[in-house]
């Protein structure tokens, strides 16, 4: 089943074999295959038949690169497991593949590192068995200029899991760099607003 596109709306074509090729721009093609549907939202399961789908651009947390168009085969329980948590979620069935097989990979270069929502409603990378996230621990180092020791002695965690942060960050520095942003200016918001509270009741 294919489960990634780049953007472009084209024509699909059934080819002999039973499967869907859609003719894209920049000379792209990707091959569909299985049974599907289209969804309310506008995102697609493929169904042997259709004339013409919809390609879906795909992204995953901040990742503005183009999607690159790949082909796969799922097993039938990976592909009912699939469709039932996209019917309980938000999520498309094409959001659920990108943001789970992107979560899978970074998971085993980064073994200390799971993902969960954050504050923002949005999924982080969190230091496996802490609360805390890995923009976290990058702005206590920063804080610190460097110190990785002194960092897991006041956030008492491991030197280990400091280090795990700090590698996570190494390959994913815009992400995280983006994400502490975020929360800097959010913390001034709120800092701003209970200043504002305290003022009026004075």
């Amino acid at each position: 089943m294919l489960l990634c596109g780049v953007g472009f709306e084209e024509e699909a074509v059934l080819t002999a074999d039973g499967s869907l090729r859609l003719r894209l721009r920049r000379d792209l093609s990707v091959t569909a295959l299985g049974p599907s549907y289209f969804r309310p939202d506008g995102s697609l399961r493929l169904r042997h038949g259709l004339a013409s789908l919809r390609c879906i651009t795909m992204r995953y947390m901040t990742d503005s690169t183009q999607s690159v168009p790949r082909s796969f085969r799922l097993s039938a329980t990976t592909c009912s497991l699939l469709d039932d948590l996209a019917e309980s979620s938000n999520e498309s069935r094409n959001s659920l593949v990108e943001r789970m097989l992107a979560e899978a990979l970074r998971m085993e270069h980064h073994p200390l590192i799971r993902f969960r929502l954050g504050s923002s409603d949005k999924r982080e990378p969190m230091l496996v068995g802490t609360r805390l996230a890995v923009r976290h621990v990058v702005k206590q180092v920063r804080d610190a200029d460097g110190g990785v020791d002194e960092v897991a002695e006041i956030m008492e965690i491991p030197t280990s899991s400091v280090r795990a942060a700090m590698s996570y960050y190494g390959d994913f520095q815009a992400e995280i760099d983006a994400e502490i942003m975020w929360a800097t200016k959010i913390e001034a918001q709120e800092r701003a607003r209970w200043e504002r509270e305290q003022a009026v009741l004075a």
